[in-house]
């Protein structure tokens, strides 16, 4: 597969244009009648034949690129390909010295450069944790911290515009990875996402009878001055959440989104109640 990449590379540089391998191979759109294959962002290609690739591949001895006729030879020269399912190593190009970047680097190996956000990558791919429910806060936050130390704009702020934009943009993407990540509600509803599953708002997806306690305990709440009764009812909703955050994540573990979904939907609404016992002592200047 290094073989099969390096051949679509080289065609899209003397293209004058650029590859993206990011868990699939993707080309400018230029270079689709050149090639005249299809090539969707979903599939992997495999080379069937080596028949005159080698040849091709020391295109790099030209001095200048190659005329538009010889790019069509070229492209007419790469072998046939057909389709196939075993993951390759995402690649892009740099966009400072056209050097062959893994898409899971933050720097460019060649120039040092930093790179374009990963936009195929997920939170967890980003801040570089697996993908699951419970995380090691521990872990989360220090990966966070390292990566936040090495992108803060602070540090780019004598690079080349295109660089200190970059570590904006990057900076403001794990910023966003880490606040979801770190939150037990957010961080499911985000892996609902990945599954293609939404909770949407005002949803009533719960039995009756819990719709009614969470209105009674509502409006207990509104009604509680007392430091000490507030500060129960903040444990008590904290021990429904515990409880719920254990369920949501034996539901992941075990695939079922679906009961995932409506353990999260109930969650929610224990989220709202603690922010509503949260603004309350602000209000009434009670500590935590």
């Amino acid at each position: 597969m290094n073989l099969h990449r390096e051949i679509m590379t080289n065609v899209c540089r003397f293209l004058g244009t650029s590859v993206q391998i990011n868990q699939s191979l993707c080309l400018h759109s230029s270079c689709y009648k050149n090639l005249n294959v299809i090539l969707d962002r979903n599939i992997h290609w495999h080379i069937r034949s080596s028949v005159k690739v080698f040849n091709f591949l020391h295109l790099n001895s030209f001095q200048k690129p190659p005329s538009s006729v010889l790019c069509d030879k070229i492209a007419l020269s790469i072998p046939s390909v057909t389709l196939y399912s075993t993951v390759i190593d995402p690649v892009q190009v740099c966009w400072n010295c056209n050097a062959s970047v893994n898409s899971k680097s933050i720097f460019c190996e060649s120039c040092g450069v930093l790179q374009p956000v990963n936009r195929t990558a997920d939170f967890f791919e980003i801040i570089g944790v697996n993908r699951s429910y419970m995380t090691d806060n521990a872990s989360l936050r220090q990966k966070y911290r390292s990566l936040q130390t090495l992108l803060h704009p602070d540090k780019f702020s004598s690079k080349p515009k295109k660089e200190q934009e970059l570590s904006e943009e990057f900076s403001s993407v794990v910023n966003k990875a880490y606040s979801t990540l770190s939150d037990p509600l957010e961080r499911g509803l985000y892996l609902l996402g990945l599954h293609h599953v939404s909770i949407e708002e005002g949803t009533t997806d719960v039995d009756k009878t819990f719709l009614m306690e969470i209105m009674e305990r509502n409006e207990e709440i509104e009604n509680e001055t007392d430091p000490q009764m507030l500060k129960e009812f903040y444990m008590n909703n904290k021990d429904q959440l515990d409880d719920l955050i254990s369920k949501v994540a034996e539901a992941f573990d075990l695939n079922n989104i679906e009961a995932a979904k409506k353990l999260l939907t109930k969650m929610k609404y224990y989220h709202s109640i603690e922010t509503k016992i949260k603004e309350i002592k602000q209000k009434l200047n009670i500590p935590d």
